[in-house]
This record gives C-alpha cells, structure tokens and sequence, in this order.
C-alpha cells in the first residue's frame, strides 16, 4: 500500500425511497413520487442483473449497502486513505429530467443527504455538489448553498444528457462561481444516450465507450469554448474515462488550432496543448494504464493526475490489488506515483494532506 493515498471519485448510492424525505417543497414526503424512479436510470440495463451474468458472487448485497457510511469509515481505516470525494451514482443521470424545477428539488435533496449522511458524520469524507444544469441561475445558487453552508469540496458535471454542451456560454456563469468559490469543476460519465450507448446491445459497451467518448466532446468543448481563458483560475478535471485518449485529442485539436484555427485564436488565447500543459486540467488515471507515462510525457506534467478508487462501483479486494501493483510499476516515476495516489488530488481539490483547504478559500476563512 502507498503512503499517502486520497481518493479523487468515490461514490455514494442514492435510494428513492431515502432521498424522498430529503426534497424540498411541494415534494417532501409525497410518497406517490416513488410511483417512479426518483433518478433516472440512465441506460437500458439492470446494473445488477447484469452484474450477477458477470459472476459477482451471490453474497454481495449490492451498492447500497457497501457504500454505507460504516462500510466506507472502515475501508479507509483499512488503507489508511486520507480522504474522499463523493460523488453520486443515480444522480449522474439527473438530466434525463427535462423539468428544471423537479431536476433542481431532487440535486437539493440529494445535496442535503448526502451532507446528513456522510460529510457531517465524517470530516474525511468530501462532499461534491450535484446540479441540474437546465436553469443556470437556479444552479448557481445551488452550488454557492452547497459550498458555503454545507461546505462542500467541488462540484460535478455530466457529459451526458445536456441541452447544450458544456463549453457553451450557457454554464459560464456556474463557471464564474466556481472560480469566485475557488472549487473545482468535475466532469463525469452520465447519461449513456447521444454516446454510443443507445444503440448498445451489451452492457459492456457502454462502459468501454460511454464515459471515454462523452470526456473527449466535453475537453474538447469546454476547450475551445473558451473556459480556461474566461476563467483564469479556474480547476478543471476529467474523471472516470482514464487518461489514454488525451494525447489523441490533444494531438487532434492543436493540429486544427494551428493549421486552420483563425476562428479558434479569437477565443483561444493559446493552444490546447499548452493548456494542458499549464496544469489547470486534471484526468483520472487508471492505475494499470499503460499509457500513463505517454501522456505525463505529452503534458509536460506528472502532477495533473488522480487516482479514483471509484468506491462500491468496484470491489475493494481488487482495489487493494491495483494499488499494491501500481507501487511496484517500473516504467513511473517515483513523483508521477506520488503525485497520481495523493498531491493531484491535492492540487485540484485545494485540500491538503489531511483534507484541511488551501487557496483563496482557507485565506478567506482566515479572514486574510
């Protein structure tokens, strides 16, 4: 096991029935709302059953009760872990709800059980707020209750099941507000539709290719959106896809920024190469990819990438497994292992070792 170990994406297990309780006005305790699901589903496959034809073993209770708060307090006793940020399961599918006032109550509702449930039982566990993105000015003051009255770490956004993509002008002020907080901003896999996954007949196909397809239209428009220039500070991170498809579309984009990009350069105020490289942009790196050194080589960078134990979505034996063979790789080095299993982490959620802020927010909090 390594020395430090943080966690950048583990995950919580949102229940219906739970949450329901949790909703704000008209919607609290109104329990004809469980008639149907409360989250979408968010593709066309039982994760269980499917699960079940993979071969988990019959004793495994589900999600829901391995990401129990107990659960998660022992496994990082276990391993010693930090800190994590929790991010949801369900809720990644809430834009399938058109609706902005029920898509907006169920974000609130999951962000005040979410804060009741782990973030005020345990100081090592960081809250990332979930928002429907559908009313931005509703979704801005989400994200500053969230951060400033239930002290929240981040905030996540999905690369899936969106009106408008997610360098379009239409988030920018939520972008304003997280640079303004100075909180990170998280894009994650969400709805399987519009990725390749509608069309999927296995549910493997949806997990090689829905969250990898939906990060590379998401860097790629919040890229040459502009996001990184408008917003000088703000922290941007890519989770859950891995890192192997970024060399590819970094490639891939400076070739038209500097072959074809006069339209680019008005917005662009350098390539996307040299945005990756300032270190402003973090990916997920799965501990056994092979391509890791690749790209800390093509970003110039060793300290951009994030371990995610991606916590009850993958058993913790296998967990434990990884991390001790990612100690043991002899193409890294010593820096780059150290940076991916805690100081990334660090830098892109501006929380030191023992989870404490650092940045603008722990100054203000200081009162300096």
């Amino acid at each position: 096991m390594p020395n430090v170990l943080i966690d950048s994406d583990g995950h919580v297990s949102e229940r219906d029935e739970v949450i329901l309780d949790y909703l704000p006005e008209p919607f609290t305790g109104r329990r004809e709302l469980l008639q149907r699901p409360i989250f979408p589903l968010g593709d066309n496959f039982h994760r269980m059953a499917e699960s079940l034809l993979d071969g988990r073993k019959g004793e495994d209770r589900g999600d829901e009760d391995r990401s129990a708060l107990p659960i998660w307090q022992d496994l990082m006793d276990e391993s010693g872990m930090k800190w994590s940020a929790l991010y949801p399961t369900r809720g990644l599918y809430i834009h399938e709800w058109h609706s902005p006032e029920w898509g907006g109550a169920v974000a609130r509702g999951y962000n005040d059980w979410l804060y009741d449930a782990y973030v005020s039982k345990d100081s090592r566990l960081k809250g990332i707020a979930l928002l429907h993105l559908h009313d931005i000015n509703a979704a801005v003051a989400e994200l500053r209750r969230c951060v400033l009255e239930l002290g929240f770490e981040g905030v996540v956004l999905m690369c899936g099941g969106l009106q408008q993509p997610l360098g379009d002008e239409h988030y920018f002020p939520l972008y304003e507000e997280a640079q303004r907080l100075d909180v990170g901003v998280a894009v994650h896999g969400g709805a399987a539709a519009a990725l390749g996954g509608e069309t999927a007949t296995a549910l493997w196909k949806v997990r090689a290719m829905s969250h990898p397809s939906g990060q590379i239209s998401s860097f790629m428009s919040m890229v040459n959106g502009g996001v990184l220039d408008t917003f000088p500070q703000i922290r941007l991170a890519y989770l859950e896809a891995g890192c192997g498809w970024v060399p590819y579309l970094v490639d891939r984009m400076d070739r038209v920024y500097y072959g074809r990009g006069a339209r680019l350069s008005s917005v662009l105020k350098q390539s996307p190469s040299d945005h990756l490289a300032e270190g402003r942009i973090f990916v997920h790196a799965e501990l056994d990819e092979k391509m890791l050194p690749v790209v800390a080589q093509t970003a110039s960078r060793e300290d951009i990438f994030m371990y995610a134990s991606d916590y009850p979505h993958e058993p913790w034996s296998e967990m434990i497994k990884e991390l001790d063979e990612f100690v043991e790789r002899s193409d890294l080095s010593d820096a780059l292992k150290t940076n991916t299993l805690s100081t990334s982490a660090q830098r892109f959620y501006h929380l030191d070792e023992d989870g404490n802020r650092t940045g603008p927010r722990a100054h203000a909090a200081n009162g300096q």
